[in-house]
């Protein structure tokens, strides 16, 4: 791992208040945390993930009803390049909006 650059100082250190018990979860009142604000990236996790699944149902819902119902009737009606165009227009966020935070992981890992 290496050597830190600077000395570990234990004075630094803030001590348990003398009232707590051993094993006891205190958080200092200087550092007040929510469950909302514990993981910063939560909200765009959210949005990511509520965007994602809307367009990947619309996507599968278009492929169920054109293989399910007699005649290809989403292929007819946009017609064989259409549908791909179509596809592609909600292929292309899922892959780069939604995939973004594993694409740049990726990327920095290198």
């Amino acid at each position: 791992m290496g050597t830190p650059s600077t000395p570990l100082d234990l004075s630094t250190v803030e001590q348990l208040p003398a009232s707590a018990a051993p094993g006891d979860n205190i958080i200092p009142d200087a550092l007040p945390i929510g469950i909302d604000d514990a993981d910063p990236t939560r909200a765009s996790v959210r949005w990511r993930l509520q965007l994602g699944a809307v367009l990947t149902l619309i996507l599968v819902g278009l492929g169920a009803v054109d293989a399910a119902v007699p005649g290809t009737p989403v292929r007819t009606a946009l017609g064989r390049l259409g549908l791909f165009a179509f596809q592609a227009t909600l292929c292309i966020p899922v892959v780069f909006i939604c995939g973004w935070p594993i694409l740049t992981g990726r990327a920095r890992s290198k």
